[in-house]
């Protein structure tokens, strides 16, 4: 064999070892790309059985993504259902805060959103505020602030700054803040509440369950008071 044939055999094995490196590396890119397509598509699956087969909470439960206070070891559940931006469920709070010292020990609040976005428009926006903040252990906080202030901030136009002020004022870390605004987990959440008044034909804000018993006329202080301290007396 002259040296050119000899030349040639060699820059043909090379361009041969060259093509097949390059074909095992697109087999190995495509089955990368398929095997992470097809991890997305079952976080997506699941996500969506989640969502579908999930029953939401009820009224009777305590689930792991309510937000509570109180005895956690409570024979007492007292769920409500709210609208930061409903007047009359401003009247229920300041109605659950002036009794609550004399019944905390004894009760298990757990708030869920029930925003009735057709007349309150900034309530889905408070909500996911307040579940944000909670990721930061500052619900309660930001909670009695929408309430307290509920005559400021409810005919203004641009709530976000309106919002934001708050966020500043509770000092949270605005950063990790406005990562949990925009999470799907925040928005999964306040749609599971959403769902659980639903279930449990919730008519209108606010709306409050007793260990499962739907409370009428308990908007004053006073009549509140009485039914929680009739259900101590017969839990024993």
């Amino acid at each position: 064999m002259s040296k050119k044939e000899e030349q040639r055999k060699i820059r043909a094995e090379k361009q041969a070892a060259a093509e097949a490196a390059a074909k095992r590396k697109s087999v190995l890119v495509r089955c990368v790309v398929w095997g992470l397509g097809a991890i997305v598509i079952t976080v997506a699956l699941l996500a969506i059985y989640d969502s579908v087969f999930s029953p939401p909470p009820s009224v009777d439960e305590v689930v792991e993504t309510d937000i509570v206070k109180g005895n956690p070891d409570a024979k007492l559940t007292l769920v409500e259902y709210s609208d930061f931006q409903c007047p009359a469920c401003r009247g229920q709070h300041e109605a659950i805060r002036k009794i609550w010292p004399s019944v905390k020990g004894s009760v298990r609040f757990v708030y869920r959103h029930f925003p009735l976005t057709n007349i309150h428009p900034h309530a889905i926006t408070a909500a996911y505020y307040s579940e944000a903040a909670a990721k930061q252990g500052k619900f309660w906080e930001l909670h009695d602030i929408f309430f307290d202030r509920q005559r400021q901030w409810s005919g203004v136009k641009e709530i976000k700054p309106v919002f934001d002020g708050y966020i500043d004022e509770l000092k949270l870390d605005k950063e990790q803040f406005a990562k949990d605004l925009a999470s799907d987990e925040v928005r999964d959440k306040v749609a599971a509440d959403l769902q659980s008044a639903k279930k449990a034909h919730a008519a209108s804000t606010p709306t409050l369950f007793l260990n499962g018993k739907l409370l009428r006329d308990v908007r004053e202080a006073d009549k509140l008071k009485a039914v929680i301290r009739q259900a101590i007396k017969d839990a024993g």
